[in-house]
């Protein structure tokens, strides 16, 4: 998506608010001066507010699409990283757990494809620690991987439908 699709969705929703003569129209209707009913303020109200939800939604998906697939193409730049020490891998993981979290993402578990969050921890005989897949699986926390080396990471949507 380019920046000139998200100017277009921007200005399709600014003509769609500035248009909108029902919604004014309701409320003006719903003045106390007039003999409109609670019932009938509401229902504007709530028209609009819908409008308004709807059109955020949509630009919503228009920025956040180019966002995730640049986190995507950093995240492959990265696989096969070796960052050296435990306290680096952790702070990797925490910024990459952060981002997903702000976009509504986990990434898929290679072993058993569930959602999951990144994790670094000492695993094993590592000094290092080792990048794990961290989900619920049947009730219980489960750390899947142990790689040294930053993993291969698939980006999975946990948006949740509105």
């Amino acid at each position: 998506m380019t920046e000139n699709r998200l100017s277009q969705a921007l200005l399709a929703y600014i003509r769609e608010v500035s248009s909108d003569q029902s919604f004014d129209a309701n409320l003006a209707n719903a003045r106390p001066d007039s003999q409109a009913s609670f019932e009938e303020l509401l229902s504007a109200a709530v028209m609009g507010v819908d409008r308004i939800k709807t059109a955020y939604q949509e630009m919503l998906k228009v920025v956040r699409q180019p966002a995730i697939e640049r986190l995507q193409l950093a995240l492959d730049h990265f696989r096969g990283s070796d960052f050296g020490t435990l306290e680096t891998k952790k702070a990797v993981a925490r910024a990459v757990q952060t981002l997903l979290i702000d976009l509504e993402l986990r990434v898929k578990c290679p072993t058993c494809g569930e959602p999951a969050y990144l994790r670094c921890s000492l695993a094993g005989n590592t000094r290092t620690g080792t990048f794990q897949f961290q989900h619920a699986r049947k009730g219980r926390q489960t750390h899947h991987g142990g790689s040294k080396k930053f993993p291969e990471l698939k980006l999975i949507s946990v948006a949740k439908e509105q």
